[in-house]
């Protein structure tokens, strides 16, 4: 009884240290180039960064195509002045399955034309436990996480 709790505890100390270097405050700090209070469309696992309703999440999404709304008049109607853009949706619109996370991607384009013609690159970095809410592929690879200004509306 007493080796299986002793190997037990060992195993579990084993896994667990796997993730101790994936520090979520780290993970929030690469977000501090974004004012808390600034609206802001991000992943949901960015929330606890700012400040109450300032994160719309990508799940919104998914409504722009049945409510006739353009990614633009959403950004615009919302006051949005920055975009976090992670690599997860790429992955996702190349493997339309994992839709269930943020619904349809039919936006993913007009994002990604929008990102291009009206933002500009302020901060880019990776992380692989928190660049990506699939837990079949966290810590498999180090997904990129990029923060846009808008900077000019068109």
């Amino acid at each position: 009884m007493g080796i299986s709790i002793i190997l037990s505890s060992y195993y579990t100390l084993k896994e667990v240290r796997l993730y101790t270097i994936y520090n979520y405050e780290a993970y929030l700090d690469e977000l501090s180039v974004i004012p808390s209070d600034a609206k802001t469309l991000g992943n949901l696992n960015m929330e606890f960064y700012f400040d109450n309703d300032r994160l719309l999440d990508y799940r919104n999404l998914t409504f722009l195509e049945e409510n006739n709304i353009p990614f633009r008049d959403y950004i615009v109607d919302n006051n949005i002045e920055y975009i976090i853009y992670t690599e997860e949706l790429d992955y996702i619109h190349r493997n339309p399955r994992w839709n269930i996370l943020y619904g349809n991607d039919h936006y993913y384009d007009e994002i990604n034309k929008y990102i291009e013609e009206n933002c500009a690159l302020i901060h880019e970095f990776s992380n692989s436990l928190y660049g990506i809410r699939i837990p079949r592929y966290m810590m498999e690879y180090d997904w990129k996480i990029k923060i846009y200004k808008i900077t000019t509306i068109s």
